[in-house]
């Protein structure tokens, strides 16, 4: 929830995508490009709705993916398999056991208007050095559908949530009113399905443009150090509450009116008129 409202985590669109791409490409080794979170999908209690997804191709082995719901449009990217380049996100040599226990982060986060379920919890602990920030993730307790997933939309999110440390300043600065929400990720790169209990991420700051507010990239490893996905350029934008309040979703109530034609008889002996 955002301000006390239900909506749609940007975390849960890249789920999404993943899961259409695996279906086109046929392949778990894939990427998400210019992914685009164009307005929220916002929900009142107990409402609920159908997503479209509209997926066209691109060019050879690219297909566009744009999800609509209630007949606007609230997130875009474009898919195609993965390339055989290494990311170029900013990694450190892992190590969890200099971690250490990271505490009030969740509390915090309520402070400022987000409200987490617990499977959106993963943060357990972690480091700040040079720059980076580490953070140990173990997979709480989850639906029994999350194994149907590619990346559970709440490991997507903690990993959003890694970049809080290193970019506090640039959240927090200027007198901008609101929350700080996903808005832009240049690429999102998969090279395959998690499949250990603890992952770990190590998080490098990138220089953000002056038109184009902060910016940061993730690396998501596994138990091992092997690297699961790469997360480059992702920029933020700010959400009021007034904002959030007027996107909330009102279901289309489209009435169809038939229309007859009838004839009337005018004085003057006229044929008549149609009306």
């Amino acid at each position: 929830r955002l301000y006390g409202q239900i909506v749609i985590a940007a975390a849960s669109w890249i789920a999404l995508w993943l899961q259409v791409g695996v279906e086109v490409l046929g392949t778990d080794a894939l990427e998400l490009a210019d992914c685009e979170f164009v307005r929220p999908l916002v929900l009142a209690d107990g409402q609920s709705c159908s997503v479209e997804l509209s997926v066209e191709e691109a060019h050879a082995g690219a297909y566009r993916v744009i999800a609509s719901a209630f007949g606007q449009t609230h997130g875009q990217t474009t898919v195609h398999p993965l390339r055989e380049t290494e990311p170029g996100t900013c990694t450190s040599r892992l190590e969890p056991s200099r971690h250490a226990p990271i505490e009030g982060f969740y509390e915090s986060f309520t402070s400022r208007g987000y409200t987490l379920g617990p499977a959106f919890q993963w943060m357990d602990s972690g480091r700040d050095h040079q720059g980076i920030a580490e953070r140990t993730l173990v997979k709480p307790d989850l639906p029994e559908d999350a194994e149907s997933y590619v990346l559970f939309p709440g490991l997507v999110d903690s990993c959003f949530h890694s970049l809080g440390s290193l970019m506090e300043q640039a959240f927090t600065a200027g007198d901008g009113e609101g929350i700080i929400v996903p808005a832009h990720i240049a690429r999102f790169s998969l090279q395959r399905r998690p499949t250990r209990t603890n992952v770990f991420t190590a998080v490098g700051r990138r220089s953000s443009g002056a038109d184009c507010g902060p910016a940061g990239d993730v690396t998501l490893f596994d138990g091992t150090g092997e690297i699961l996905c790469a997360i480059e350029e992702m920029r933020f934008g700010r959400l009021s509450r007034g904002a959030l309040t007027r996107m909330q979703a009102v279901p289309l109530d489209v009435r169809y009116e038939k229309v007859e034609w009838h004839a009337l008889e005018l004085a003057g002996g006229d044929h008549g008129r149609r009306r």
